[in-house]
């Protein structure tokens, strides 16, 4: 046993080496899973001092906490991409309208469905719905037109006569 007798706490990480023993951390390091957190801070933070990414996210506890990312959601933002592809495509994992569409694997929150992210008056989970792009304002939406067909319009007047449809 490489512990000190004479220090409760031989790593010094606010754990004492009675307890890191039964929890299974190394009394002898402090960062007994080497992701850049000690064993006492995340026992705090209530991360796993056994697992470098708590919530198997590919971000390690200790990136996430450097990044203000939380260690313990594989998505920060709830806006259905996780804080490791929020990284692989060089978006804010913190911001809920800062990602890559295509990439949403999650389901986001209520928050995010209410959110409009391209500020166009229509909420992200209508869009969604009507196959629009919540990151895109002015986005051409397929409107049915009296003219057989269907046409995307991003404005215009429509006047078939019976009415005046308005774009």
């Amino acid at each position: 046993d490489a512990t000190d007798p004479v220090n409760p706490d031989t790593d010094d990480d606010g754990i004492t080496d009675g307890d890191e023993k039964q929890e299974g951390t190394d009394p002898t390091k402090k960062d007994t899973d080497e992701d850049g957190i000690d064993d006492g801070v995340e026992k705090t933070d209530k991360t796993d001092p056994l697992k470098s990414d708590t919530d198997s996210d590919g971000v390690s506890d200790g990136d996430e906490k450097e990044d203000g990312t939380d260690p313990l959601n594989t998505d920060s933002d709830e806006d259905g991409v996780s804080d490791n592809q929020e990284k692989l495509d060089t978006t804010n994992a913190l911001d809920r309208c800062s990602f890559v569409l295509n990439n949403q694997q999650e389901i986001p929150d209520a928050i995010w469905n209410s959110t409009d992210c391209d500020n166009d008056g229509i909420t992200n989970s209508t869009e969604i719905s009507n196959g629009t792009d919540p990151l895109v304002y002015d986005e051409p939406t397929p409107v049915a037109s009296p003219i057989a067909g269907v046409w995307n319009l991003t404005d215009g007047v429509i006047n078939d006569g019976t009415g005046t449809l308005y774009i």
